[in-house]
């Protein structure tokens, strides 16, 4: 009789974290801006010609994505996709070259790069000056950047 309850709590237990699991998931999906580039930039590129992985980047309201991303570089565009934990609420992400423009800023510290996406300008995404200048070289045949 005991062993039934525990395994029913387990059980309940299991259920309960999944549905508050995707629920946060979609949640800072939609608070940081994801959903809102879903709706103009989701896809993902045919052929990668360079991949980065458990990168991280910030997006608005403070949303912040620390080593869970995924960049690749491609002649269609700049890809961003999430881990596969989180990525409920979080489809692959195919933002053309021509949409991107990108901002640099600094704290006391660290260089960032932002990165504003016509479709969607409320919508920026910062990421390290370094991760930015990766994402540059391997694009150079599709993207023009401002940034140094």
């Amino acid at each position: 009789m005991e062993n039934a309850l525990d395994a029913e709590k387990a059980t309940l237990f299991l259920i309960a974290f999944t549905a508050l699991w995707i629920l946060m998931c979609i949640a800072f999906s939609m608070w940081g801006g994801w959903s809102q580039l879903t709706d103009r930039y989701r896809g993902t590129l045919s052929k990668a010609k360079a991949k980065w992985r458990f990168e991280s980047a910030s997006m608005r309201r403070m949303a912040a994505y620390p080593g869970c991303l995924k960049f690749s570089v491609g002649r269609e565009g700049l890809g961003i996709s999430i881990l596969f934990l989180f990525r409920v609420g979080h489809p692959p992400l195919l933002i053309p070259w021509t949409d991107i423009t990108t901002h640099t800023s600094e704290s006391r510290i660290i260089k960032k790069v932002r990165l504003e996406f016509a479709k969607e300008p409320n919508v920026p995404l910062t990421i390290s000056l370094k991760l930015a200048r990766r994402i540059r070289d391997a694009s150079t045949a599709y993207w023009n950047s401002n940034f140094v």
